[in-house]
């Protein structure tokens, strides 16, 4: 109560020494009253759900007193009366006004991401705050003309979504739709054409999952698969030709025997198990060129001799990538030299052929003794890619990280795999680190997969790609610690799940004292500006609400938190609120936080910690300032139950 008092008397005194030459005003006696009036206000015939709407207001003094400055505020509403409407920001800063004199202003203002498509008014209503005593109080607002408000524009759906839609809907099983996924990323005649659509060069290659997922597919499946995951320039695999010669040999000069001697290492991929025909190269197709260091070998078709050049391209990427990757984890990639598809060497084969994406692919499953892998690599550059330096890093490290010991198979780690990857993109090109690769902020497509879905859990894989996005996480863990962060998580990895692993990295307490933390970065807004200065990443979470707050009309929300998760509650304070008391019911929870950022018309903003108090007064208007967003964050840090809180 002591401290509900001390915040009650600041904001009491600073009304009351505002509002006291007022009252000597009136102790001195009647005066002129104003008479402000909103003479039209002109906004455009249709705006974007999320975009912006330049709106011109005429603002009148139709009293005989004068007016000193004020503030106009704007609704969104589906009539022409105010009321319980969507407030539009920010509000627009009104000059003082001699009787019968107007003004005309031009402020733009955002039209919130959740407002559904439909038609609207916006209205402005004069001295929105009711701070001026008028001659009439009942003619400050009038609406616009009528404004269609359309939906955000969305990518078009990719060939996976397409496919994972028939997924979910039933329609096909997920082992057809990861055959038709494989046949997408391929350009494969046998894709339906209901299932053609564009590319995504940010997700994975299904070639992944086609390998994780073997065991458990049917043998029509695997038949159908199994072309796919051979290394292209090996017979048996989608890329040989039907004319190819299929003598075994390893290129000019050398020859490979027809069979594995008995002493021969077996790798446990399958798809180079079994027949001699699967396993006999059809080197004299293809041409390569190994690395100054003997470390990979970049294959093409010789069919396509101008896919040197990119070869050589990746070459010189790679004499840099590795060994920064191999300082940062504390390993290299695994050698395949002497197992079945080596491609005639010990070196990490990487193979240039028509693909929507880059993907490394493990040759078996994961586990204490680390895996070898392949690459293939897209002949054409995919459009979301400004340059192949961060991509190729991300598939190197994919390379690494099936070298590493995991406690578990490939799928249980799987997004932690991304998110670091992702977070490799930011490693090898941000000005920061020092290794100096091109284009930087490639990473920054990924962000609105974590930063509009905050509700998503950390170790989630759906909605798709979220994984991808989580690199946020990485990279807020290493700005506060070091690049080590992530090759101490993969160290843990060797004897731990994906968060005890990460929980025993972060610095303190792991996830309990950290995540909060995380989440509030994650506002990206106002005096919240990590992303914004460590890598020029304007985005922020996106909010739900807004939630409308009326003078003595308490609200109860309900605001469900997943484990590693975090919600954005943007409040729609009335005018006439002065003072906002939040209750929160789960004070004292280590794992669950709430914080409230407010941002004041003067520019100021504060952030309140609300998470010990069962009850905090926040003062919204003081008589100086008044507060113009009001956001709740609330965080749970707990790595498998969900909070709900109650506000």
């Amino acid at each position: 109560m002591a401290a509900r008092s001390r915040l009650l008397l600041l904001c009491s005194a600073l009304v009351m020494a505002v509002l006291a030459p007022v009252a000597d005003r009136a102790a001195a006696g009647p005066a002129a009253k104003p008479n402000l009036v909103v003479a039209s206000v002109q906004a455009p015939a249709k705006v974007t759900a999320g975009g912006k709407a330049g709106v011109r207001t005429k603002i009148r003094n139709a009293g005989p007193g004068k007016v000193r400055a004020t503030t106009t505020s704007y609704r969104l509403s589906t009539d022409r009366r105010p009321g319980a409407d969507r407030a539009l920001r920010p509000s627009l800063r009104t000059p003082a006004l001699t009787p019968r004199k107007a003004w005309t202003g031009r402020v733009t203002l955002t039209v919130p991401a959740a407002v559904a498509p439909g038609t609207y008014y916006v209205i402005a209503c004069a001295d929105g705050r009711r701070k001026v005593r008028e001659k009439r109080e009942t003619d400050n607002c009038r609406a616009s003309a009528r404004i269609a408000v359309a939906a955000r524009p969305t990518a078009p759906a990719t060939s996976h979504d397409l496919i994972e839609a028939d997924v979910q809907a039933g329609r096909i099983s997920a082992e057809q739709g990861l055959v038709y996924k494989v046949f997408a990323d391929f350009r494969d005649p046998r894709l339906p054409a209901r299932y053609r659509g564009p590319a995504d060069g940010l997700e994975h290659g299904a070639l992944v999952d086609a390998a994780e997922q073997w065991p458990s597919l049917s043998r029509a499946g695997q038949e159908q698969l199994r072309p796919f995951l051979v290394p292209p320039f090996y017979a048996g695999s989608h890329w040989t030709p039907a004319s190819a010669d299929l003598t075994r040999t390893d290129g000019p000069g050398g020859t490979h025997q027809a069979a594995p001697t008995a002493d021969e290492p077996v790798l446990s991929s399958p798809w180079c198990a079994g027949s001699d025909e699967i396993r006999t190269p059809a080197f004299e197709t293809w041409d390569f060129e190994d690395t100054a260091d003997g470390r990979f070998r970049i294959w093409w078709l010789a069919d396509h001799p101008d896919d040197a050049v990119l070869a050589g391209e990746l070459s010189a990427v790679l004499a840099t990538v590795l060994p920064e990757l191999e300082s940062l984890m504390g390993r290299s990639i695994k050698s395949d030299g002497g197992g079945l598809c080596d491609g005639g060497s010990d070196a990490f084969d990487i193979a240039i052929v028509d693909a929507a994406t880059a993907t490394t692919y493990g040759d078996g499953p994961c586990g204490q003794a680390g895996q070898t892998a392949h690459m293939v690599w897209p002949r054409t550059k995919p459009a979301e890619w400004p340059g192949i330096e961060p991509y190729l890093a991300h598939e190197v490290m994919h390379a690494v990280q099936y070298a590493m010991p995991m406690n578990g198979s490939c799928g249980d780690y799987r997004w932690m795999m991304e998110m670091t990857a992702e977070w490799v993109q930011d490693y090898v090109t941000d000005p920061a680190y020092g290794i100096g690769l091109a284009p930087d902020d490639t990473e920054h497509l990924a962000a609105p997969l974590l930063l509009d879905r905050p509700r998503i859990s950390l170790d989630s894989e759906t909605p798709p790609k979220h994984d991808y996005g989580a690199y946020l996480f990485t990279q807020w863990a290493v700005r506060k610690t070091s690049p080590q962060f992530v090759g101490e998580v993969w160290a843990n990895a060797a004897t731990m799940k994906p968060k005890p692993a990460l929980d025993a990295a972060l610095p303190g307490d792991g996830f309990e004292s950290t995540w909060d933390e995380f989440a509030l970065s994650n506002w990206n807004r106002g005096p919240i500006r990590d992303y914004k200065d460590w890598d020029d990443l304007t985005l922020g979470a996106k909010p739900i609400g807004p939630e409308p707050v009326f003078a003595g009309h308490p609200r109860n929300p309900s605001v469900h938190v997943d484990h590693l998760a975090a919600q954005y509650l943007e409040l729609d304070i009335d005018e006439g609120v002065t003072e906002l008391e939040v209750e929160n019911d789960l004070a004292g929870d280590e794992h669950a936080k709430l914080r409230a950022v407010i941002t004041y018309d003067d520019g100021n903003h504060a952030i309140v910690d609300l998470s010990d108090q069962q009850k905090t007064v926040l003062c919204i208007d003081d008589g100086a300032r008044r507060a113009v967003s009001v956001v709740l964050i609330f965080s749970n840090a707990h790595q498998t139950d969900a909070k709900d809180f109650g506000p």
